[in-house]
């Protein structure tokens, strides 16, 4: 566990990781449980820290957004309740979440 918040991550060198704990689990069927990360900036709603610990349903559907991507043909359809445990200050527009996969 690492107490200083600044420590990078390990995707650039450093040794910041997230808790295996956190990997996303299927509850039954066509539902999935997990954690992800909030856009926040923007005019949708999300206000930042006040959003850390909420959860949200989200429902996975066969669109695509250009140059993010899009669900994948085996979930559409499937749902995921998620818990926010990080924000994004960077994204800005329709809220977006970032799965923890």
């Amino acid at each position: 566990v690492h107490q200083d918040q600044s420590a990078p991550s390990v995707c650039n060198g450093g040794t910041a990781t997230t808790c295996h704990s956190n990997q996303p689990f299927v509850a039954h069927g066509n539902l999935a449980m997990g954690f992800a990360a909030a856009a926040v900036s923007g005019s949708h709603g999300l206000v930042g820290d006040q959003n850390c610990g909420q959860c949200y349903e989200l429902r996975f559907v066969d669109r695509r957004h250009d140059g993010w991507g899009g669900a994948h043909r085996n979930i559409v359809g499937k749902t995921m309740v998620v818990q926010v445990t990080n924000i994004g200050q960077d994204v800005t527009g329709s809220p977006s979440f970032d799965n923890l996969i």
